[in-house]
């Protein structure tokens, strides 16, 4: 399966994914890029919470969902993955999540990867299934190994959260392997991903405890999170603080201001 692009571009600010309050952004960001993607400012309106949608926007939302279904039946991999996304958010079909995973599979597989990205945001909020789930997983690892920090993070949160993984033997968790996805991606600049890394320090998940990197890679998210997530980054970075000595937390700064973020090679 060849990608068509780097798995939505670059990682950073507006990355996707953790929850509460930056988890409630991140999905009506994402909702309204693919809005554009679509090309249905009825969509935009909507996800915005802007009014309720009238008679005429709902008639649209129907129009739009049956063209992307012909389109999506013809093998067009775009309209399958908005036709997934109205399924999805029940725009102007019924919601259906298993209709929903089936499309963007249908578009993963044709190589398009923002349908990728949408797999696994279903496979984190648990509205599809465990086999689809490990094909996700196995869909990340090439773009991972290629050096995307998007699809690193991506793959290190699905193996800590043990989604995709075996569960023969009940819940089944790699943090070690999660930890080193994480660090690959911390290390190019994903704050999401330096936020995972320093927790896995924090609570010796992984790898071995360590305040001063959970500081460090805490420090670092901080500094470069969206800000509404700024303040509760801060709070954990002082609460790792408060378990260390002041030499310690010289230390975790000093790394913190030397650190430079380094650029995969594209293989």
């Amino acid at each position: 399966m060849v990608f068509v692009d780097a798995y939505g571009g670059q990682a950073g600010k507006g990355s996707r994914g953790e929850s509460g309050k930056g988890g409630r952004m991140m999905a009506l960001v994402g909702r309204l890029v693919w809005a554009l993607l679509l090309g249905s400012a009825t969509v935009a309106a909507q996800s915005s919470g802007q009014g309720d949608l009238t008679a005429q926007g709902a008639s649209k939302l129907q129009q739009d969902a049956e063209g992307a279904r012909k389109g999506a039946e013809q093998g067009d991999a775009k309209q399958q993955a908005a036709l997934a996304f109205y399924y999805q958010f029940g725009l102007g079909v019924k919601k259906d999540n298993a209709e929903a995973a089936n499309w963007y599979h249908r578009a993963v597989e044709q190589g398009y990867t923002p349908a990728l990205y949408q797999l696994f945001g279903m496979c984190r909020n648990h509205s599809t299934t465990a086999r689809e789930c490990a094909y996700v997983l196995e869909s990340l690892r090439p773009l991972a190994e290629n050096g995307n920090p998007v699809a690193q993070y991506d793959l290190g949160r699905l193996l800590e959260e043990g989604l995709g993984l075996p569960q023969d033997f009940g819940p089944s968790r790699n943090y070690s392997e999660a930890a080193t996805y994480y660090r690959k991606s911390a290390e190019q600049g994903n704050w999401e991903a330096q936020m995972s890394l320093g927790q896995l320090y924090e609570n010796g998940r992984g790898v071995p405890q360590d305040f001063v990197l959970a500081h460090m890679w805490l420090n670092l998210a901080a500094a470069a999170g969206p800000t509404l997530m700024q303040e509760g980054l801060a709070k954990e970075r002082e609460a790792v603080a408060s378990l260390m000595t002041q030499d310690q937390i010289a230390e975790a700064q000093r790394l913190a201001r030397e650190w430079k973020p380094t650029i995969a090679p594209q293989r």
